[in-house]
């Protein structure tokens, strides 16, 4: 890596680039500007000096977090300075001056050159923690501890705003707007700096979209979970937040997403009756963000994943709760007349990646045991969507049975004995003529009992003989 943290293309094994290093570093004007806040003590330079670190980080590096996301899933290392090319007092003085603002924001002195130096702050760890090697020192700081008591003043403080009782207050509507997204965004950026502590190698961004961030490093952050992450979450989730700010809801969630994504320890200590019960909450409360929905539906699948694979001493909730709670997630989405074709696709077809653990064939028994069959077909049943949208769904479920079944003693006597070939096939006639899609479904699930017989003629008419 140059000076400057110039871009850096690593070869691949059949020549062409694959990963991309991008760094930051201290420059002259940096260092005079540190100089100058140590020399003379004056607020005034550790801001300049801030706002330079950050910017210097936006023009040379990557200009957005979602920019860094996708690079990130993508291959590229855009990695944070060396602690030690650092001033060895910036991480005091931004534990310092974070502080201030969280006892500014709980005297009640909110506004938004306060917020603006908070985000500041906390975006400026989130570029160190983007150096793996710099995490073990900030996470050991009270910089954690700061960060989520702010938030949960920033939070309160939002949801005042949106009450009647508050809003009489406000003189000035441009004025109250201003303020509000100030907290939005000081919050958003709060949740990344956690995710990126937490899962600095963005794991739980690419279960999220099917990457399981192939080519990078397989390390574990190297931090244990604050003890006041997790209610944090919890008790945020507590209020009205989901339905008043999906946003920062997703956010949230992301920040748990990413947490048990990051490490094992972490996970274990993560995983629990409480948190099942807000991410089980957080669907049955909101109502409008599809968002929200497809995160808490793949919190619950990697939840899984990590609990079949993790000792049963060393679990805090039985395993069979959390499948459960995958499956109530989807039933609940039913009762929802927003919720869209696209989520219930992706929710039922998780099952898929769902199962792909060591030792598939007792996880899938588990599903079996706690009513996966059943309860596929009902979401088809109970969902508000329209037949022809229905009808769509009758594929993924059915493949998702034939899963199940697969090698499953278990399930298919359990097909045979609660009559569910003769639902599965009234629910594929309850939908009309099925397409291309479902009748070669029908004929994938047939090779599990050979006493179905599919009858063709303008239509099809599927059951036993």
């Amino acid at each position: 890596m140059d000076e400057e943290g110039g871009l850096q293309a690593l070869e691949g094994a059949d020549g062409p680039p694959i990963q991309y290093r991008v760094g930051l570093d201290m420059d002259e004007k940096l260092n005079q500007l540190w100089m100058d806040y140590i020399s003379e003590s004056k607020d005034k330079f550790f801001w300049l000096f801030l706002n330079k670190f950050v910017e210097k980080w936006e023009t040379q590096v990557i200009p957005s977090w979602e920019l860094l996301v996708g690079s990130r899933l993508s291959g590229g290392r855009e990695l944070g300075p060396e602690l030690d090319k650092l001033p060895e007092e910036l991480l005091p003085a931004l534990s310092k001056y974070l502080f201030i603002g969280k006892d500014e924001t709980e005297q009640g002195r909110i506004n938004k050159e306060i917020l603006d130096q908070m985000s500041r702050i906390v975006k400026a760890l989130t570029i160190i923690c983007l150096n793996i090697d710099n995490i073990p020192l900030v996470g050991s700081m009270e910089f954690v501890s700061h960060v989520t008591q702010l938030n949960t003043l920033l939070l309160q403080h939002l949801l005042e705003m949106e009450s009647t009782f508050f809003s009489s207050k406000v003189h000035s509507a441009v004025n109250n707007q201003k303020l509000r997204s100030a907290i939005i965004a000081t919050i958003v950026e709060s949740c990344h700096f956690l995710e990126t502590l937490y899962d600095p190698f963005f794991r739980w961004r690419g279960y999220l979209c099917g990457k399981e961030t192939q080519g990078l490093q397989i390390l574990e952050c190297p931090v244990f979970l604050h003890p006041v992450t997790i209610p944090f979450l919890y008790e945020s989730f507590e209020t009205a937040l989901v339905d008043s700010f999906p946003e920062i809801g997703h956010e949230l969630l992301t920040v748990f997403g990413a947490i048990i994504s990051g490490s094992q320890h972490n996970a274990v200590s993560a995983i629990s009756p409480a948190t099942t019960k807000m991410i089980l909450k957080t669907v049955r409360d909101s109502k409008t963000s599809q968002d929200i929905h497809i995160n808490a539906i793949y919190c619950s699948s990697k939840s899984i994943r990590i609990l079949h694979e993790t000792p049963f001493e060393g679990r805090q909730i039985d395993l069979s709760l959390v499948v459960d709670q995958y499956q109530q997630i989807l039933l609940s989405l039913t009762s929802k007349p927003e919720v869209s074709l696209a989520t219930l696709v992706e929710g039922l077809s998780l099952l898929t990646r769902t199962l792909q653990v060591k030792n598939s064939a007792e996880l899938q028994e588990l599903f079996a045991r706690r009513g996966v069959v059943s309860n596929f077909m009902l979401v088809i049943e109970n969902c508000r969507l329209h037949v022809n949208q229905k009808r769509t769904l009758l594929p993924v479920v059915i493949n998702r049975i034939s899963l199940v079944l697969k090698d499953c003693e278990y399930a298919q006597n359990l097909m045979e004995k609660e009559s569910l070939y003769t639902r599965l096939f009234d629910l594929v006639n309850s939908c009309g003529a099925p397409d291309y899609n479902t009748l070669y479904s029908i004929l994938g699930i047939h090779r599990f009992n050979y006493r179905i017989n599919c009858k063709f003629n303008y239509g099809i008419n599927c059951g036993f003989n």
